[in-house]
């Protein structure tokens, strides 16, 4: 093999390299800048590597000379890119977008150059002085006129990225991230001294040849951009969904495949363009044909990757594809690889398995005996011949099967996954509702706990987090770790949307947050990204849990180390234990609304007369045991019925409430005041040691009446008249507690209101005395005695 057949190749290997990248890296996200930029930079390369490889093994200066011309639309356009894509690592997007006249001095001087060097013919003599050499034709260029113009556009756009790179602000990028630039920053400033040594201060024809690798050597730094940034924003994987019944790959997987497939027909078009012009020695117009077919075919599927899956416009254009690319792939070939391009159909044929419709078989299986017949017709007899395209033929078709046979791996590794992740979610999510089925206001701590320890095994996070808003208005942070490194709600600043705006706004278009890199935040999200660098959280996964538009708090999934890679079907199962998770919450609100509503009263909140009648009857066990009193108040108001009438019952209520706020306010936490009905209120005094504490008390509780109740502007005195039982002198019993302070109540109106009376048993006589008396009344009038 000889010397510009091995460069030639080795720059043909370099043009398959850069469009397979950038295809890739283009394929992850189109939208994303550094995503275009990155493509835009690999098919600058690829024009060049292309040209400099038809241009070194031109069989005359003519073509070479063409070619030449051709590759100058690459690298007159690449170092424009170049400075800016390293504009964009180093995190100025901002002030591109405030700037937009920058844009000129990225691309205006590589614009100017293509004009001289690629489209006006008449100033090629002045610019190309190509030479035949032992590795090819080179241009052995004057370094004068628009020669001396590249090579100062040359030098001062690399030297600015390499500066802008090796000067990154930490402020605008991760520690990681600025360590990464500052070594692209040294792989430009080399090639540059590397370029003015050869070019400039050293120019020969041996320093010239070397420069002309300059498409190989600038492998070096894609590469070093490609893995060292795969894991970063710009190159992470789309997220997947389970793929759909009936259907073998999920759509991630799906425009996968198409990828793939592209990236298949645009090396197959590097591979056939050798075959063809290098070893088979065709003419240039065939082979440029040949290969430029099998290119658009990969543009194409590139664009039918973008069709939304439900539209099987996709398919249709797809298989058809791959029928026509049968006979283009067997034809060129039928004198030089007949015995090596017959199993160009079991590719397409592999490459079609993956459809669910056995039609699309069919269509390809017509083309493939199609093509078959008409070669047989038109070959019926050929000597077996093996040459050098065969060989290259062989291997381009096993390097196809293998990248297929990979493919096929991956995806059924990732559906055993994918099944292996269900069945765990499954089992999770058995666990998570059979805890939540007994779930009451005692054990929900408990049960949330348990929840976060289950998703946070099953997504292999390092800390779950579950911020409550429910209760009250108050904050409650239930958490879990693999470790100790939990963060406590102490340590939160307020969360809330004018701290953390970016935070609430995402929250609010899609009821969550994922963070797969906190360096990587933009700059409206300086707070989040703060929060996150001080607790060494990297990769944050959050969605919101509400019901009727409330919000009842935040599920957080945390990671420190690494990248976090959440998959698209991660967000429907947050969705799901979101939904359990709310249900259980709603439950214990349901039960707590139900248990207020029995127990306690709806207009003060004072417990009700069956709170009361529980606690009364416990009390009283307990000064059973301890030997204690037990004071029982019953306060009417008196002359309620006159506010009423002169401010409404509205006006009545808020007074009703103001009273058992001054009543609650005179007892300590042991005692009990309840609304008794109306206008009536029964305490309980609680383990009492004397009759004077009971007493005094009572003072207490009558002199909170002393003072006026304002409503509405207006002022109010009223009193009260109270009675006071004691256990167990009055009764040892709930019903006779509550009889008898009620028999001392009324004393207290008889004898002028405004006033408490302890019960005696001279009352209780009397009121005996006047019930038998008003008894025996009633029975006289009925026998006619009087």
């Amino acid at each position: 093999m000889s010397l510009p057949l091995s460069f030639s190749l080795l720059m043909l290997l370099a043009y398959a390299v850069y469009m397979l990248l950038g295809f890739y890296i283009i394929s992850l996200n189109t939208r994303k800048a550094i995503n275009q930029l990155f493509f835009a930079v690999c098919m600058a390369l690829g024009i060049w590597a292309f040209g400099y490889s038809a241009a070194m093994y031109a069989p005359d200066n003519g073509i070479a000379l063409a070619f030449y011309r051709f590759s100058s639309v690459g690298w007159c356009m690449l170092f424009g890119l170049q400075l800016h894509f390293s504009a964009v690592l180093v995190g100025k997007e901002t002030f591109l977008k405030k700037n937009p006249w920058v844009y000129a001095l990225f691309y205006l001087p590589g614009l100017i150059a293509v004009f001289p060097f690629a489209i006006m013919g008449s100033l090629s003599p002045s610019i190309y002085n190509l030479v035949p050499t032992a590795i090819g034709w080179i241009n052995m260029f004057p370094l004068a006129g628009w020669n001396l113009f590249f090579v100062s556009y040359f030098v001062i756009y690399t030297a600015a990225s390499a500066l802008l790179l090796l000067g990154t602000s930490p402020a605008a990028v991760s520690p990681e991230a600025k360590n990464t630039n500052s070594w692209l920053g040294l792989i430009f400033a080399a090639i540059l001294v590397f370029a003015l040594f050869a070019e400039v201060l050293f120019p020969g024809p041996a320093s010239l040849m070397a420069a002309h690798m300059a498409p190989v050597g600038m492998l070096l730094p894609v590469l070093f951009v490609y893995f060292s940034y795969r894991h970063s924003a710009f190159m992470v994987t789309a997220p997947s969904k389970t793929p759909e019944p009936g259907r073998i790959l999920n759509e991630a997987s799906l425009v996968k495949y198409y990828q793939y497939s592209s990236m298949a027909f645009i090396s197959g078009s590097a591979l056939g363009f050798a075959s063809l012009y290098h070893f088979a020695q065709r003419p240039i117009v065939p082979s440029l044909l040949f290969c430029f077919l099998l290119f658009a075919m990969g543009g194409i599927i590139q664009i039918i990757s973008r069709i939304p899956p439900e539209n099987e416009l996709r398919e249709n254009i797809f298989i058809p594809l791959l029928a026509l690319s049968v006979p283009v792939l067997t034809y060129p070939f039928l004198d030089i690889a007949s015995v090596t391009v017959w199993v160009i159909p079991a590719i397409m044929i592999l490459m079609s398995i993956i459809y669910h419709k056995r039609s699309k078989l069919l269509v390809l299986g017509v083309a493939i005996i199609l093509t078959q017949l008409w070669v047989w017709y038109q070959v019926p007899y050929l000597h077996p011949q093996v040459s050098g395209a065969s060989h290259l033929a062989r291997i381009g078709i096993f390097g196809v099967l293998l990248w297929l046979a990979d493919f096929v791996n991956k995806t059924y590794i990732q559906r055993l996954e994918e099944n292996e992740a269900q069945i765990k979610f499954q089992i999770v999510v058995s666990k998570v509702s059979s805890s939540f089925v007994n779930v009451n206001e005692s054990n929900i701590d408990e049960k949330i706990q348990e929840m976060l320890h289950l998703c946070g095994e099953f997504f292999q996070s390092e800390s779950a987090y579950f911020l409550s808003f429910f209760r009250n208005d108050q904050v409650k942070l239930h958490s879990w770790s693999t470790d100790d490194s939990r963060i406590t709600l102490d340590s939160l600043p307020q969360m809330n949307a004018r701290n953390f705006s970016w935070w609430a706004e995402n929250m609010i278009k899609a009821n969550e947050v994922r963070i797969i890199n906190s360096a990587e935040l933009p700059a409206e999200a300086a707070a989040e990204k703060d929060l996150m660098q001080r607790y060494n959280v990297r990769s944050l996964s959050s969605v919101v849990v509400t019901h009727k538009d409330k919000t009842l708090g935040n599920l957080f999934f945390t990671v420190r180390e690494g990248s976090s890679f959440w998959r698209e079907d991660h967000k429907e199962l947050l969705l799901i234990l979101v939904n359990l998770l709310k249900d259980a919450m709603i439950k214990v609100e349901a039960e707590k609304e139900i248990a207020y509503l029995a127990f306690y009263d709806g207009l003060t909140g004072l417990p009700n007369r069956t709170l009361f009648r529980n606690r009364l009857e416990q009390a009283i066990h307990l000064a059973r045991r301890l030997e204690k009193l037990i004071g029982v108040v019953f306060i009417d108001l008196d002359a309620f019925k006159a506010v009423n009438d002169s401010v409404g019952h509205d006006g009545g209520d808020k007074i009703l409430q103001q009273v058992a706020e001054r009543l609650t306010e005179c007892l300590r936490k042991q005692d009990t005041v309840t609304r008794f009905g109306g206008d009536e209120y029964l305490i309980m005094l609680n383990q009492m040691d004397r009759i004077e504490d009971i007493q005094k008390v009572a003072e207490n509780l009558m002199d909170a009446f002393s003072q006026p109740f304002a409503i509405d502007q207006q002022e109010f005195f009223i009193t009260a008249s109270a009675g006071i039982a004691v256990y167990p002198e009055d009764g040892e019993n709930v019903d006779t507690l509550i009889k008898n302070a009620d028999i001392a109540m009324y004393t207290s109106k008889e004898k002028g209101k405004d006033q408490f009376t302890f019960c005696s048993p001279h009352m209780k006589d009397d009121i005996l005395s006047n019930m038998k008396l008003t008894n025996s009344l009633y029975r006289a009038l009925e026998r006619n005695e009087l």
